[in-house]
């Protein structure tokens, strides 16, 4: 099982790598034509299939191509490419018209796939949620511990926990394994994933309030960002 998790991973990482050093390349050839972002996506996903049909994770690779992407003057200057695009503005374009509907169709995902079987997997899910806002409280108290400005945003920061779509992914590929009890966990982060959700945006809420409360409008602002 192990050989073949990692066979899948490595698969994933080298045509991530492979596709994203070429398409970066051919890019060059075609900067601010129209639909450059469209076509980029479309590039993503049938290498996406293509990694999958061969054996490898397409998430793996999607993340990999979206690192070298991401980063092409670094890539470039490494591999010493010349003309590289900057990919940041063609994917954030196409992205700020996604955004929405990745936000909602996701949601839909999630509710599609809970199947919940066991009732006591409510339970440790919900622990299991408890104990990430532990930690969090436990990593922001001791990251915080000597600056004033992380100390009066604590609140925020220990409740901005919300876990989400590479949590769902990882989980799925563990149920495929074969791993014993692997079956249980979807069913586990998809509640993990949905508390700390709501855990977050109740943390969100709570501290606008009391920051509007303190004061007026501009706390908010002032208060996140560090501003007096």
């Amino acid at each position: 099982v192990a050989k073949s998790i990692a066979s899948a991973f490595s698969i994933g990482v080298v045509f991530g790598l492979i596709c994203g050093l070429v398409w970066l390349k051919l890019l060059s050839a075609i900067r601010d034509r129209t639909y450059d972002d469209i076509l980029t996506l479309s590039v993503t996903l049938f290498f996406y299939g293509l990694t999958e049909v061969v054996g490898g994770n397409g998430a793996i690779f999607a993340l990999m191509f979206g690192l070298i992407l991401g980063n092409g003057a670094e890539i470039g200057g490494i591999f010493r490419m010349e003309g590289i695009v900057e990919i940041g503005g063609i994917m954030r374009k196409f992205m700020s018209q996604m955004s929405f509907f990745i936000r909602t169709y996701f949601f839909v995902y999630l509710g599609l796939i809970l199947f919940i079987e066991n009732r006591m997997t409510v339970l440790y899910s919900v622990a299991l949620s408890l104990l990430l806002l532990v930690g969090r409280f436990i990593g922001v108290t001791f990251t915080a511990f000597r600056d004033t400005e992380l100390r009066k945003n604590g609140g925020v920061l220990t409740s901005m926990m919300p876990r989400g779509l590479a949590a769902a992914i990882m989980a799925q590929l563990v149920a495929s394994s074969g791993i014993a009890y692997s079956s249980m966990f979807p069913e586990l982060i998809m509640i993990v994933i949905i508390v700390s959700v709501v855990i977050s945006s109740m943390g969100s809420s709570l501290l606008k309030r009391r920051m509007k409360k303190d004061g007026g409008d501009a706390a908010p602002t002032n208060a996140l960002t560090g501003n007096t």
